[in-house]
């Protein structure tokens, strides 16, 4: 991975950069384990709030699980 920006939407009033997550991939192969911690990282890094689109809960982790897909995606295109 030569270079990585991790955007976070939906999650707090604005979208929200998870910096250390993605500089967790910076210089390394993707393999599943490494995606796999980065989405955890931007998960436990998230401050989410409770509202109208879902609960602290729901959202952190969300942002797990759509963190990886996404870096899946990208390793897989």
């Amino acid at each position: 991975v030569a270079a990585a920006k991790i955007a976070l939407g939906g999650v707090d009033n604005t979208a929200v950069l998870a910096n250390e997550s993605a500089e967790m991939l910076i210089g390394k192969a993707p393999t599943a384990e490494l995606i796999d911690a980065a989405a955890k990282s931007a998960a436990a890094g998230s401050n989410p709030s409770d509202d109208q689109r879902g609960s602290e809960h729901y959202k952190r982790a969300m942002v797990e699980v759509w963190t990886r897909r996404t870096l899946l995606a990208c390793v897989d295109n």
